[in-house]
């Protein structure tokens, strides 16, 4: 099975999409800071918004949702996400609080009660875990997946019935980047589409974690 036919058999017959739920959360309410919904964000380009992962994770692509013209701060850890925030670094932080397969966020939970910072709004932001590989490798040419633990966890079904062993990364990111900086060749990267597109990896399947054996 080429990586064309598997995307096609992944992306048919959804019964319905990965969505995480994400917070808004910054220093003090303000009265221009009204809460916005999935219908459109707040258009403020010197806004500096604060997410935890590099570039192309889906805390960049939510925050991006939420704030279109805003300059994205990239955080290693949640916990240095709240302190951008907390420091004046960034003047908001957007972090995801739930996941419709994976659950709460519980760290997350304890992170909001650590810290005095005002939520201002939520969105929700729909999740497509991507197989991809570089150039030239195709679905039979892999043997392991990189990933984030949560994103391997809701893909394991998926992974088993392909026969592909997962190792858990710091961020589905990362994974693709170092899949892309190391040109692995037997590996590939659970990411986003924008991961993608930013690392230069050809995307084998999408919508990963509704693959499940049987359908």
């Amino acid at each position: 099975m080429n990586g064309f036919q598997l995307r096609c058999h992944l992306q048919s017959d959804l019964p319905h999409d990965t969505v995480s739920k994400y917070q808004v959360l910054q220093t003090t309410p303000s009265l221009s800071s009204t809460p916005f919904s999935d219908s459109g964000g707040c258009n403020e380009p010197s806004l500096r918004v604060a997410h935890q992962g590099i570039r192309g994770a889906y805390s960049e692509s939510a925050a991006e949702k939420a704030y279109p013209n805003c300059e994205t701060i990239a955080c290693q850890h949640f916990h240095s996400t709240f302190q951008a925030v907390a420091r004046r670094v960034a003047d908001r932080a957007v972090i995801p609080i739930e996941n419709s397969l994976g659950g709460s966020i519980h760290g997350n939970y304890d992170l909001l009660l650590r810290h005095s910072l005002h939520i201002i709004g939520e969105i929700r932001f729909a999740v497509s875990h991507c197989l991809l590989a570089n150039n030239g490798v195709d679905l039979h040419d892999l043997k392991t997946v990189l990933s984030h633990p949560q994103a391997l966890a809701q893909c394991e079904k998926s992974l088993t019935k392909l026969g592909l062993e997962g190792e858990a990364v710091a961020n589905t990111a990362v994974a693709a980047k170092k899949v892309a900086a190391e040109k692995l060749r037997d590996t590939g990267a659970l990411a986003s589409s924008s991961a993608a597109l930013l690392y230069g990896l050809n995307i084998l399947a999408s919508n990963v974690q509704m693959f499940i054996a049987g359908r």
